[in-house]
This record gives C-alpha cells, structure tokens and sequence, in this order.
C-alpha cells in the first residue's frame, strides 16, 4: 500500500483529515505506521490505549468487548474506508475492546498528537 494512495483515501474518505493540506498529510502519513493483520487477527489488543482513532484503508475489522461473564460480544463490524477506536480514543475506554480483522486488512494508525497539526475548530472529529 503506497504513501501516495494512503493519503489520498485520507483526503478525500475520511472526514477527520477535513482542512489538512496535502503536503500536512503527507507529512503525517511518513510519521505513521500501516499495520497488515491477517483474518482474525488482532489489529488493536484488549488495553491498548488509543494514541489516536486508526484508519481502516482496506478489508473489514469486527469490534468486540467482554462481558461481565467473560464471553466476547461484536460491538460492530467496520468497512474500509472507516475509523477504529474513535469512541476508546475520546472516552478513555481502550481495555474494554479489541478489534479483528473478519479478512485481510490494513490499518493506518497516525502519529500521536497529529490533531495538534489541525487547526481547531467545534466539531473536528
């Protein structure tokens, strides 16, 4: 997966990208790490905390919790392009869940702080 298709589906797919410049992209895109996950593999572990909402570029991911009882629920399932981790992100709620590719799949997860880069404004994310 190229730098160039990743930022290009970050322009124009994924809204909270909205009011970066190409070259803010770019920049962001060569700091950041595209990780492959394999069907039903973990691509975000139980407890992990979000430094940022990954992106899905390509496949499908299933979002899951544990319940009281120790068995694993589907939250969701996501399609590329879509964001992983947005409400764990924002709500500080990361050991609850984990994400897992249902096929082959690849997940933009951007430098920590690339928000700081935006500028801000009600209703960003």
């Amino acid at each position: 997966m190229g730098v160039k298709y990743v930022c290009r589906l970050l322009q124009e797919k994924v809204a909270s990208f909205d009011g970066f410049s190409s070259e803010e992209i770019a920049q962001i895109v060569s700091e950041s790490n595209v990780r492959s996950a394999e069907e039903n593999e973990a691509v975000i572990e139980f407890g992990n905390r979000a430094a940022a909402p990954g992106v899905l570029l390509k496949g499908r991911v299933r979002v899951c919790t544990i319940s009281d009882t120790g068995e694993m629920r589907e939250l969701a399932r996501i399609d590329a392009p879509g964001l992983i981790g947005e409400m764990a992100f924002l709500c500080v709620i990361s050991r609850f869940w984990m994400a897992a590719a249902r096929r082959k799949s690849n997940v933009f997860f951007p430098v920590p702080g690339y928000l700081a880069l935006r500028p801000c404004r009600f209703g960003a994310i």
